[in-house]
């Protein structure tokens, strides 16, 4: 089951938080950035959790700190 968390900012921002199931099943429509790998409560393996960054049919461009989080992401 997929879940997320999120809430639209502004008419052309979108924020939030999703899971690696929602990012799966949407991945055509947003654009996301890796944020962190988290423990659930009653899972054995760790989630995949992703921060919305925009609706995707605007700019499919990631700003350049987006890259840079990722790389650092990487490095932890």
């Amino acid at each position: 089951m997929s879940r997320t968390i999120w809430k639209r900012s502004t008419r052309s921002t979108v924020t939030g938080i999703i899971d690696a199931e929602t990012c799966r099943l949407v991945s055509d429509r947003i654009i996301v950035r890796e944020l962190d790998r988290v423990t659930v409560h009653g899972r054995s393996a760790r989630s995949v959790i992703y921060e919305l960054i925009a609706l995707a049919g605007g700019s499919t461009t990631p700003a350049a700190w987006v890259g840079a989080c990722e790389d650092g992401l990487r490095l932890y």
